[in-house]
Formats: C-alpha cells, structure tokens, sequence
C-alpha cells in the first residue's frame, strides 16, 4: 500500500537539477554485494569522493538547448572522456560499465561474483567449450601522439601526402607481347591493331605497335590529363627508360593534334555513318520508308 504524499511537498525535491555540480560526500559509504562464502564485496555506483559532474547547455548554434557532461577530479583537473578518466582512476574502478550522463556504474550482482569459491555447488561445473572468448583483460592506453611543427630542420610546414594512387609496374605492356586474340568459332588470331605513321614509339626497348595500342587506350581510358605523349628524345630512353619515362603518358613521341588530323577523321566518320546506313537499309527495308516519312 502506498503512503499518500503530505500536503506542501512537490514531487521534484530531491532530483538533480541541471548546470549543478554533484558528488560523494567523504563520510557517504558504497553499498555491498554478499557473494557465497560470506564475502563482501562493493559495488561501485558512482565516483569516488572529491569528484564533481558539470552539466552545461549549449547556448547556440545548431545543437541550441542540447547538454555536455564532463567531470572534475579532486585535483581539479576537467575530464571530457572516459579515456581521460581511465587514466586518472587507473585499474580500481571499470570504466567500460560507466554511465556518462547519469555518472554511475551500471554493475550487476553476477559480475562481482567471486569465481574462486569452491564452496557453491555451481563452482565445480565444467565451462563450456563453444562459448565464445571474452576480453577480460582492459583495453590497451593509446595516446594520440603530438606533432611537432616548429622543428629548427623543418623546411617544410606543408607537407601533405598527396600521391594515393598504389605503385604499378611501370611498362606492364611488355607482358603480353606474343599474345594476340583469337576467334572462338574459327581458332585464328584476330588482325592485330596499329597506329598511323605518326605516331611512334617514344624508343623504349621492347615496345612495338601492339604494345604502343595498348599503352595509348589504356591512358585515353583511365588518364583525366592531357594525352602529349613523352617529351624525353629516344637517346634517354636507350640509356636508362626508367627514369626518363613519364607514367602519366604513353609511351609515344610527343604528337599533337592538328587541324588536318581533325579534318581527315571527321570526313571518316561520315563515311562510316553513311555505310551503316545504307547497311541497315538493306538489312531491313522497313528503316528506309520510315526514314523518309
């Protein structure tokens, strides 16, 4: 049966208030857990005496009216995570169990039972094999290092590491020389392609017409720059390829684009569409009359 309330008391006496400091008195004791055996052992519920929780509401911008909870050790020292608070209160108390908000430990009954007792009937049953493994053992402290930018041997403050493209094999094309595609129905290799008269291999050894095809299409398919081709003359590449190769360009002379070229290749492309065309008149009749009405 329920007590009544008494006239002149209101429901909210004795609840926390907000932007109020709160904490243990000294002479205030945790409470106990008895585990078989007659041990006692504590319970943690809250901070350890001499702690303080601050809650403070945010006064404007997006996040207007939401709070912020930190703490204040004895020594004064603000705590705004519990990796700060780990390292203050060390191995006594379990951080992992801690509340933020409400600054307590959420700690049952079965996890400070002692596991050393062989007096319970329940001490002496076999652990189960297929239960999965538990860490039991704290995580590791892991402390975020501290850049230093005002080395006297720095030249450098900007320094940002902008290459994330992985390393590749710089003439990956001589791979698949001697290797040609072949028709499934017939077994004949198909016509190898090659590229106009000038056009031509910026001297690297090994590279021949099926090899400047590929290196060419892979850079007009996956390169977003300019396609020039390589600046350096053919005698550095006969010297050391490596280095004087560009691997942002394929592995051609330097060719520009003129306005002949851009001529000549729009009249093929007209000529092409005007062979499809008439291909697709006598493949099917039905286009042409539909094309003129």
């Amino acid at each position: 049966m329920l007590n009544s309330q008494p006239s002149g008391t209101h429901s909210s006496i004795g609840q926390q208030k907000r932007n109020t400091y709160t904490h243990l008195s000294k002479g205030q004791s945790q409470p106990h857990s008895i585990v078989p055996g007659g041990h006692s052992v504590p319970t943690f519920i809250g901070l350890p005496s001499g702690w303080k929780r601050e809650e403070c509401t945010r006064p404007c911008g997006l996040s207007t009216g939401k709070t912020d909870v930190y703490y204040i050790s004895p020594n004064g020292q603000k705590v705004r995570t519990k990796h700060e608070m780990k390292f203050l209160l060390d191995d006594a108390y379990d951080i992992s169990t801690f509340d933020w908000r409400t600054g307590k430990f959420q700690m049952s009954a079965s996890k400070v039972r002692r596991t050393d007792d062989t007096s319970s009937p329940t001490s002496a049953k076999v652990p189960r094999m297929d239960s999965a493994f538990v860490r039991r053992t704290s995580p590791p402290d892991v402390f975020t290092p501290i850049v230093v930018r005002s080395h006297p041997e720095c030249k450098r403050t900007d320094v940002k590491n902008l290459n994330q493209e992985p390393p590749h094999q710089l003439f990956w094309e001589k791979r698949f020389k001697d290797t040609y595609a072949v028709d499934p129905e017939t077994g004949e290799a198909f016509k190898q392609l090659s590229l106009p008269k000038d056009i031509q291999s910026a001297g690297v050894p090994g590279y021949e017409a099926p090899q400047l095809v590929q290196s060419l299409v892979n850079a007009l398919a996956t390169k977003s720059s300019p396609i020039t081709g390589q600046e350096q003359p053919v005698s550095a590449f006969e010297k050391n390829p490596c280095v004087a190769a560009n691997n942002l360009q394929p592995m051609i002379k330097t060719y520009i684009v003129s306005d002949e070229d851009v001529r000549r290749q729009e009249a093929r492309v007209r000529e092409l569409r005007r062979k499809l065309e008439l291909a697709r008149k006598k493949l099917n009749p039905r286009y042409s009359s539909e094309r003129h009405g």
